[in-house]
């Protein structure tokens, strides 16, 4: 972070006052970067940092100076190789660097609290016609450079040396190259001094690979960028069809199939990257609902799958319940009762879902017999069965005086009176049906007790 800071204060806030001789590099008033850029908190700094070229490579006659604001300050000054050439600490803000030869050099700036900050720099030699040190920053995905683009070297025959000292082209492939100051130095008259580019690489960031991912709708919502492939940095911006930002999570019970955006457009000098993350949504198949069947002895083959409760699908299978495959029609000549399951398959990811169907024989059916009775309104929930007169059969229907089905049970309090009628189904028999006649009654209220 201080390096990334600091390029920025030399690329963009520092600007050449004095080009005739004295250069004079100033920082215009950056109080809100005071304590990223030099440690320090509160009060405004303009750092000014002037120096005089060297008048040869070899007279070493060159000077900087550096003022901040008056405090506690620690000023390193070092050469290209790291070595401190002059140390001081000053109260007034002001450092100087006498006798220097032409060269690249650093300067570090520590506060009272431990906290520094470095900025590089260059002396030049009059005698050479050679730019100070300049600074570029640069994608990682950028493709080749000339470093010449940053530093004019026309008229000063040298070589480029990489941030670790050996010697390198001056065309830079910057997803392999190493951040850092690229020196060139130049002969002049048997002494070798240098300049350069202190270059900063932006790692662009990963998007991850585009990916399809099949999920199945009774999944858990999931964050998507977990799922993409490719290992994705985190810290992108999802975008939902429409360019329509979004947090990146898929909720599978409230979302459809569709195909999603994760972008990078922040980091520093790159471009815009992405990828598309597509999610595929299958839904669970329907098999229908299990149901029971009574079968009289004169019924002719049926759809067993009509007879099913909800709405199943037509594409499953049939099996007995030793798991063999049948046919969806059941012959009752043929057939034996039993329990027979239907089986349909899910679309990967979602499993196969079953439903069952339980088939019994019976000479006939009885719904009982028609009945009329009094309730008490006060009775509470009653199970109408066995009101009826007769034998009813289990497994039929009710339904209530408006024709609406119903379970089986009413409460006299609020459900009102009439005929409540049962109907009994067989598959071979004719229905039979059996009414309730209900009249509801309401006890006389006589009043809370009294003492006589």
């Amino acid at each position: 972070m201080t390096r990334a800071i600091l390029l920025f204060f030399a690329q963009f806030i520092i600007t050449p006052m004095r080009p005739q001789g004295l250069e004079q590099f100033i920082a215009k008033s950056i109080c809100s970067l005071g304590l990223l850029i030099l440690g320090v908190a509160c009060y405004c700094q303009n750092p000014v940092l002037n120096f005089v070229n060297s008048s040869t490579c070899v007279s070493c006659d060159g000077q900087a100076e550096v003022s901040v604001d008056p405090g506690e300050w620690t000023f390193n000054w070092l050469d290209e190789n790291g070595v401190v050439v002059f140390s001081e600490t000053s109260d007034t803000g002001i450092s100087t660097l006498t006798s220097a030869c032409a060269g690249i050099y650093s300067l570090s700036i520590t506060n009272v609290l431990g906290e520094s900050a470095d900025l590089n720099f260059s002396i030049a030699s009059n005698a050479t016609a050679l730019a100070p040190l300049a600074s570029a920053a640069i994608c990682s995905t950028d493709p080749n450079f000339n470093l010449s683009f940053y530093l004019n070297v026309s008229g000063a025959p040298g070589s480029w040396f990489n941030p670790l000292g050996n010697p390198v082209g001056g065309v830079i492939n910057p997803p392999t190259a190493l951040e850092g100051i690229y020196s060139y130095q130049v002969d002049e008259g048997g002494c070798t001094f240098s300049s350069g580019v202190d270059l900063t690489i932006y790692e662009q960031a990963n998007p991850g690979l585009t990916t399809t991912y099949l999920i199945c709708e009774d999944y858990e919502p999931f964050f998507m960028t977990n799922l993409l492939a490719g290992s994705p940095d985190p810290g992108g911006t999802w975008y939902a069809a429409g360019a329509v930002e979004m947090d990146g999570w898929f909720y599978p019970a409230t979302m459809n199939s569709a195909l999603f955006t994760y972008l990078f457009d922040t980091v520093p000098e790159c471009p815009s990257i992405w990828t598309t993350m597509f999610v595929s949504e299958n839904y669970l198949p329907d098999p229908g609902l299990d149901a029971e069947l009574l079968v009289c002895p004169n019924a002719v083959p049926f759809d067993m799958t009509g007879f099913l409760g909800g709405t199943p699908e037509l594409t499953g299978q049939w099996v007995t319940q030793f798991n063999v495959p049948i046919s969806n029609v059941f012959d009752p000549q043929v057939n034996g009762a039993g329990t027979f399951t239907y089986i349909v398959s899910g679309n990967s990811p979602c499993p196969n879902l079953e439903s069952e169907l339980t088939i019994s024989f019976t000479a006939g059916i009885d719904a009982g017999d028609d009945t009329a009775l009094d309730l008490c309104a006060e009775f509470g929930s009653v199970n109408l069965l066995p009101l009826l007169d007769g034998s009813p059969m289990d497994g039929g229907i009710w339904t209530d005086p408006q024709g609406n089905v119903i379970d089986g049970t009413i409460d006299p309090e609020f459900d009102g009176p009439g005929e409540y009628t049962y109907t009994v189904d067989a598959v071979g028999c004719q229905p039979v049906s059996a009414v309730l006649d209900l009249d509801i009654e309401i006890s006389p209220y006589s009043g809370p007790n009294q003492n006589i």
